[in-house]
Formats: C-alpha cells, structure tokens, sequence
C-alpha cells in the first residue's frame, strides 16, 4: 500500500485560502483559473498593485489569458477590480467631447469656405459618377438577404452557473442532488446543462429531479439524454410534479405495451425498442385493448402469407380487425361464417369453409381466414 507524506521543510510557509473555492467553485474553474487565484491569494501582502502583466509572467501566460481568468474570479466576487489609475474623470470627457466638436465644427466651415473657392466638376464626371450610383441602387433593389437558421439555445457559460450557484440556493441544491443521483461530481457541461433546462426548457427544479430520478431507473444517465427529455418536456408543457408524473407513467405504460407485443410475436429483446414499435403496441393494446392472444393470432397470418415478420403487415391486420369491430377469435370465426354464408347464397361456396362450418368444428383455419378481405 503505498502512503503520501509532507515535506515538513514546506509548512513553514502557508498561505490561507477561502473556504468558497472548494465548496463551490473548484468544479467550475479551470485549471488557469485555479492557478491564477492561487498566484494572487500568495503575493496578497503585496503593497504595490498588482496588474496582468505581473501576473502572466510569473505564470508564463498571456495577460489576455490572465485577464480572462480573473473575469471569473470577480463575478463570483472573490476579487474586485480596481481601474482607479486609468479612468478618465467626467470633467475631462466632456473637455475632449467638446473639443472634437468645436474641432469638426472649424473643419465644416473651412471646407465650406473651400467648396466655394473651388471650380464646377466636370460634366462628363458627374454623369459617370450618377450612372454609377444609379448601378448600387437597383443591386441593393434586387439584393434578396440569405435565410437565416434559429440557432441552438447556448448553455450557460461557466461564470454564469458560477453566479447561479451563488444566488440561488434552489439550484445549488440540485447540483447537489444530481452529483448524488449519477454517483459522480458534475462537469461543467453538467451544470450548465441543468441550468439551461430551468432557464430556456422553463421546467421548475422539483420537474427536472424527476427527469433525472427517471432517467437513473432506465439506467440512461448520459447528459445527451437528461438534455433531450428537459427539451422534449419543455415544450410539452410539463411544468409540475402531477404532469411529470402522468408522462413518466405513459411512458413506462408504451414500453410495457411492446413487452407484451414482442411476448406474443415470440421475439427476443435486444436493445431499446424503436419508436414505431411502441407506438404500434400502444395503439394495439392501451388504445384498442387487444389480448396478446389476438397479437399472436396476427402473427400467424403474416408468417403464413409473407414467410416473415412484418410489422406493418400486422398493424394492417390488427387495424382492419378494428375498423370491423373484431376484437376476439369468436369475432373472427363469427366473421368468417358470415362472409362465407353470403358467399354460398351469392353460388359461390367454398367448400372447405362450408364443411368445417357444417360439422360444427370450433377450430380455425388461419390459411383459409387470411383470404377473406378483411385482411386484405
């Protein structure tokens, strides 16, 4: 097992730094950032003031860079900036304002003064100068602007949830919260991501637990996920507990409706179903409310007629049956005599559907019930 150890040499000199950086801010900053602070909260005895320069040479980084740091350093208001020795006091603004103005005013009238003195263009020139003018007018009359595309809502930057977090006990809690629910600490993309589904989805905290409470129990943690189901709810309006709460309980009523199907199908579950698989079994069972007994009944006619699965071909098969009102296998061989009853009256007898129909014989023959047109 291997053991860390202190130099003790090293403890001589320590310096203190704010509880708030670990507890909430060390998962937002990066890594310039964090060495940056730690530069500034190690050289604060300092008397002389400190700028971006002195900074990016002792850590080899670009002022521009340092500035960009400390930005974030500021909105979370761990430090403030002090722009005393470069401001430009109100008295002096106005001094150079009204100095460019007199300035611009003496040059119009020079000029003025100058155009008078100077003799007529030259006809030829001026008629150059209109033809031209006149060419820009009808390309700008003609101009047709480019369609332009809605872009994607931008997340939140980091100093924004920086600032969020510290506003906002609500959202605090919820970071919490998710860290504990994934079982892993947020990223940055996280965090901002859980904001963006508050501010831009519009769905309140208590909505957005359960979407990831959800998520855990459909063992679908990726953030790609979490994001698109605050999208999709967003603009479903499922803005409360009693609303997320009906969704999360027809989606799991969809899913079990194909669970059943693909039982009676006979077919093996691999994977997520597709999203007309669920909407087919839906519509088949919660909607209709036919039996898995039925289901297999519609398989069997289309492994018979194809030779294979065809999902649509049952869907065709199950909604024929609906349209006539059959929704039991009584209702099919009810179906099937009465069609072929109109057929013997009509001369044209099927002589098997008769024979089983005289004898009395319960049993149904699948071959023979895929010719009338109600599976057509």
């Amino acid at each position: 097992m291997e053991y860390y150890t202190t130099g003790a040499g090293i403890w001589g000199n320590v310096f203190a730094v704010p509880s708030d950086v670990v507890d909430k801010y060390i998962k937002l900053a990066g890594a310039a950032q964090l060495k940056v602070l730690l530069w500034l909260l190690r050289n604060n005895g300092r008397r002389q003031q400190i700028t971006a320069n002195d900074i990016g040479a002792a850590l080899n980084m670009n002022p521009i860079d340092v500035k960009d740091c400390m930005e974030f350093w500021i909105s979370v208001g761990l430090f403030s900036k002090n722009d005393k020795g470069n401001t430009v006091s109100d008295s002096q603004n106005k001094s150079n304002v009204n100095y460019i103005q007199q300035t611009d005013e003496g040059s119009y009238s020079d000029n003025k003064n100058n155009e008078q003195e100077m003799p007529d263009v030259n006809t030829e020139v001026q008629n150059n100068i209109d033809n031209k003018l006149t060419e820009i007018k009808s390309d700008m009359d003609s101009y047709v602007p480019p369609k332009r595309t809605i872009a994607k809502a931008q997340k939140p930057d980091p100093i924004e949830v920086a600032q969020r977090i510290s506003q906002d006990e609500s959202f605090s809690a919820l970071l919490t919260e998710t860290e504990q629910i994934l079982g892993r600490p947020l990223t940055h993309n996280d965090s901002s991501t859980l904001l963006m589904i508050h501010d831009q989805d519009g769905l309140p905290y208590e909505v957005i637990t359960m979407i990831l409470y959800f998520a855990k129990s459909e063992n679908k943690l990726k953030m790609s996920y979490i994001e698109a189901l605050g999208r999709e709810w967003g603009s479903a309006e499922i803005d409360t507990l009693e609303k997320a709460e009906e969704r999360i309980n027809d989606i799991l009523s969809r899913k079990t409706a194909w669970s059943i199907a693909s039982e009676a199908f006979g077919l093996k579950l691999s994977g997520s179903p597709s999203k007309r698989q669920i909407e087919y079994a839906d519509l088949w069972i919660n909607r209709w409310g036919y039996t898995p007994e039925m289901l297999r009944i519609a398989y069997e006619i289309c492994m018979n007629s194809r030779g294979e699965f065809n999902l649509s071909y049952v869907n065709g098969i199950i909604k024929k049956w609906h349209a006539n009102g059959i929704m039991t296998e009584e209702d099919i061989k009810n179906k099937a005599k009465t069609q072929d009853n109109s057929s013997q009256s009509k001369g044209g007898s099927n002589n098997k559907s008769s024979k089983n129909s005289n004898d009395g014989d319960t049993s149904y023959d699948i071959n023979a019930f895929k010719n009338f047109d109600i599976f057509d």
